[in-house]
């Protein structure tokens, strides 16, 4: 499995949620489930491999809500670090050669709107989890589930300086080696306005990868909405 092999115009399966998967094992709802990288690694890596053994060609990392302004929530903001190189080692080791491995940055938690964070604080944040995700060599690092499009951007700014600090390319969507990707959630305000009948179906831009398993669609609505997407210009 190659990085270009997600954009030749084919569907590549990727994983589902980690949370819930991580539930069944005993996780708490509300735990700081991205510690588990450090407390309980063996669990974090059944859920890994059981979505190997599913068929993904691409799987994420449990480092979902690893920023230093979401683990503060819980203490763990001094083991950031850690457990996002743990996080992208536990996956790359369930892979192997069988998939890619995209690690996960979701939102902070924060209101930029309300002034809960500042840009300045979010993206420090954001750039310090790129930074100890890229340094164990994941083959994108995926923007997720962010339906604050200014977040987002701040996000992808954030990840990229993580990675230029980390040493590695950050190429945005072009290159066969690590590349930043943004998830589908970007396209929320579309999507709402699709679903609710009142515009087309967007067309996925060409460097997102449609990960749809966390947007509110019936299973009939994300069947269609895939096939707007093999039949869209561009």
């Amino acid at each position: 499995m190659q990085f270009a092999d997600c954009f030749r115009g084919s569907i590549t399966l990727t994983d589902g949620a980690w949370g819930t998967e991580l539930q069944k094992f005993g996780a708490r709802f509300g735990e700081c489930i991205d510690k588990w990288n450090l407390s309980k690694p063996e669990l974090v890596r059944r859920v890994a491999d059981s979505y190997i053994e599913a068929g993904s060609r691409v799987i994420l990392t449990n480092t979902f809500r690893a920023n230093p302004i979401s683990l503060a929530e819980s203490g763990f903001q001094g083991d950031c670090d850690a457990i996002n190189r743990a996080g992208v080692r536990i996956s790359r080791a369930a892979a192997g050669r069988a998939a890619l491995v995209f690690a996960s940055i979701g939102p902070s938690g924060k209101a930029l709107a309300s002034k809960e964070a500042t840009r300045k604080h979010l993206a420090q944040a954001f750039s310090r989890q790129a930074q100890a995700l890229a340094s164990e060599g994941p083959d994108a690092i995926l923007i997720e589930t962010m339906t604050d499009l200014e977040e987002a951007r701040v996000a992808a700014l954030g990840a990229l300086i993580g990675e230029k600090l980390a040493g590695l390319p950050a190429d945005v969507a072009a290159s066969e080696s690590r590349s930043l990707l943004f998830a589908a959630l970007l396209l929320a305000d579309e999507l709402a306005e699709w679903r609710e009948g009142l515009a087309p179906p967007p067309a996925p831009p060409a460097a997102t990868l449609a990960r749809l398993g966390n947007i509110a669609l019936k299973i009939e609505q994300l069947a269609d909405l895939f096939e707007a997407f093999g039949t869209a210009p561009g």
